[in-house]
């Protein structure tokens, strides 16, 4: 389940659960008193983080206080309405300064569940539901203020009910059709519009992953174009044309690879745009998922932000550490990618947006320190100078010299040049000899070598 859900119900239900406990054990002033005082402290605490109140713990001290006033005056028939009458009230100024704010309610709920088919669609086009729900809190709070009053109880009482229960229920499953008829049309037009815009997508790869990722998703994307990050032209992203932007890269040590970093920090985007990243790893998501907290404040600096970001798992191909799994353990791996990818293209298509905030865990700072990475890497007797090495290096980083190739100490370490040698002949110091080497089976040097994709599908 997602968690920002959990944590909105929790805001929504806990402060009244806790208050029925508390009432239960220690009687009604006490549980109001220790409920009351948790419920604000939590909220301030959230309201000195954010610098911004949140609309679910709102409406969970408003819900406890219900509760409270509900118990208090159970029991005494004078004061029956009592309860009714406060939380019509409440909700009828709310809905007022919503209204005169020209602000949704439905908007003003969702926002805390980033409902993104709700998010999509104007506020503007959920003022009359504000004005039927006010119009409807008013006659409900005159009902029970006459019921207040003790203007023949009986009779007030069905009057009352009438207009309470049953009649919410009206109002429910009418908004509810009404908001399911906006949803529709909202994604007609967003259906249209994913049509006719572009959708860019720039990754990086050294042995495939990454580029199988990023034409899976490109195949699912209508008007996708897929462009390197090593060799991409010049694309004004500020066009309002461009629907979304992804990005999709490998993960280095937990972080951005340097050539991603410097990619991005040097681009220029729309701050409107949908922006998106698939990120493949050979480690466990939990590790490397804080690549997504450094991609999201990259972007933050450029006036955007990263609306969804996924972790998968694929392969490992970082033989310089250790070795590559088994074939058949390769298949399960990539098959069960294949089967997260598409799952990922479908919130990625429906622009959804998940958590991408995460614990940053750099787990070798060597990677910081690049001048010296490559100074274990050399080539054996049997190297023919074919010169693949240096084609297949995403920074030029390789060069031969006597036929034989040469580091120049700006490596990206991302093992392009190791797993594709086809003599086997490049090692990183004793460590590789015995190890075997990979590549994505559905990707070719060519592929690797030919950097200049684009309208993949």
């Amino acid at each position: 389940m997602d968690r920002n859900l959990v944590k909105q119900l929790a805001h929504l239900f806990l402060p009244t659960i806790l208050f029925f406990i508390c009432y239960s054990l220690f009687g009604i002033l006490p549980a109001i008193i220790i409920t009351g005082s948790i419920s604000v402290f939590i909220f301030l605490i959230t309201f000195i983080k954010t610098k911004k109140p949140s609309n679910s713990q709102l409406v969970g001290i408003l819900g406890m206080a219900i509760s409270f006033i509900a118990i208090y005056f159970t029991g005494n028939d004078k004061y029956y309405f009592i309860t009714p009458l406060i939380s019509n009230c409440i909700l009828a100024v709310f809905a007022l300064v919503l209204t005169i704010q020209k602000k949704s309610i439905f908007h003003f709920v969702a926002k805390p569940f980033k409902i993104k088919q709700i998010e999509n669609i104007p506020e503007s086009e959920f003022i009359s539901l504000n004005l039927m729900w006010l119009f409807a809190l008013i006659i409900k709070t005159i009902s029970k203020l006459l019921g207040v009053l003790y203007l023949d109880f009986k009779t007030i009482y069905w009057i009352a009910y009438l207009l309470s229960d049953p009649f919410t229920i009206v109002l429910i499953i009418f908004s509810i059709f009404l908001v399911n008829r906006k949803i529709s049309l909202s994604k007609k037009i967003q259906n249209e519009k994913n049509t006719n815009d572009r959708n860019i997508i720039f990754y990086f790869s050294a042995t495939g992953n990454s580029l199988t990722a990023a034409r899976k998703l490109c195949s699912k994307i209508e008007n996708a174009e897929l462009y390197p990050m090593s060799n991409a032209p010049n694309i004004n992203l500020n066009s309002g044309d461009i629907s979304r932007i992804g990005f999709v890269f490998p993960v280095y040590y937990g972080m951005l690879p340097r050539l991603v970093n410097n990619f991005i920090e040097n681009l220029k985007i729309n701050p409107d745009i949908y922006c998106f990243a698939v990120v493949t790893s050979g480690g466990a998501e939990i590790i490397c998922r804080g690549v997504l907290t450094s991609l999201n404040e990259l972007l933050k600096k450029k006036g955007n932000s990263l609306s969804y970001g996924k972790v998968i798992r694929f392969t490992g191909n970082f033989v310089m550490k250790y070795d590559v799994p088994l074939t058949d353990n390769v298949q399960k791996q990539l098959k069960k990618a294949e089967s997260e990818l598409e799952r990922v293209s479908e919130n990625i298509l429906n622009m959804r947006h998940n958590n991408v905030n995460w614990i940053k865990i750099a787990l070798n700072k060597l990677y910081e320190n690049i001048e010296l990475i490559d100074k274990d890497f050399f080539s054996e007797d049997n190297c023919n100078g074919c010169a693949i090495c240096t084609r297949v290096c995403p920074v030029q980083n390789i060069k031969l010299l006597d036929n034989r190739p040469v580091w120049q100490g700006h490596c990206e370490f991302c093992s392009a040049c190791i797993n594709f040698c086809p003599q086997s002949a490049i090692q990183y110091g004793s460590e590789t000899i015995k190890r075997k080497r990979y590549h994505h089976p559905e990707i070719k040097l060519n592929d690797m070598i030919n950097k200049n994709y684009s309208d993949i599908n």
